[in-house]
């Protein structure tokens, strides 16, 4: 069983996956571990698989006209589409309980806001991702736009593009965040939890 929490930068994901686990057994994943964990994967079973590399033409084909150049973080959309289809591969053969801060569902949400995509984008890539998707409980962590914004700032860390967002410009990216994630929760019937109130996803793993 796979666990995903996405929601806005700021929001508290591995705050909240720290908070949790530390009441249950299900093993939780920091991004740095499952992307140490996926490469050593990968060392043993190519990423150039028929299976992946037929996924991430599916994902390019949903895109090929879309917009390709980026709006806040200066990556490609290869770049995006690579980093899903390792993501992919790893839920295929990692065969235990976890966390994922940054899942495919936020990793989808995260390419579409860079490159201005709109839910009908969005929409497409998840029908690509069904099959991925089909043993994964995605809850959106619901926090909102300014708490959010407040949460960056405050911790003042310069790791990432964003880390170096100009006020105007990291309101709209985490605003454009909330309205594709909004999208996708009603859309798909995810579940929403808060960071006080997270009981659906204690359910879950009971």
């Amino acid at each position: 069983m796979i666990i995903e929490l996405y929601g806005c930068p700021g929001c508290g994901k591995t705050y909240l996956i720290q908070r949790i686990t530390g009441q249950t057994n299900t093993v939780a994943m920091s991004d740095s571990n499952i992307k140490n964990m996926l490469i050593n994967i990968a060392k043993k079973t190519s990423l150039l698989s028929p299976k992946s590399m037929r996924l991430n033409r599916k994902i390019l084909s949903c895109v090929k006209n879309e917009n390709d150049k980026p709006l806040y973080v200066n990556k490609v959309v290869e770049y995006f589409v690579r980093n899903i289809v390792l993501l992919s591969f790893g839920y295929r053969h990692i065969k235990k309980d976890m966390f994922m801060a940054e899942g495919l569902v936020h990793r989808v949400v995260s390419m579409a806001v860079n490159f201005g995509w709109n839910s009908d984008v969005v929409d497409k890539i998840m029908l690509v991702l069904s099959d991925e998707m089909k043993d994964v409980h995605p809850f959106y962590l619901e926090v909102d736009v300014e708490t959010c914004f407040r949460s960056i700032k405050e911790r003042n860390r310069h790791e990432t593009q964003m880390d170096e967002l100009d006020d105007k410009n990291l309101r709209s990216f985490l605003k454009e965040y909330e309205k594709l994630f909004s999208y996708v929760t009603d859309n798909y019937n995810f579940e929403k939890v808060t960071r006080d109130d997270y009981r659906p996803i204690e359910e879950v793993i009971k």
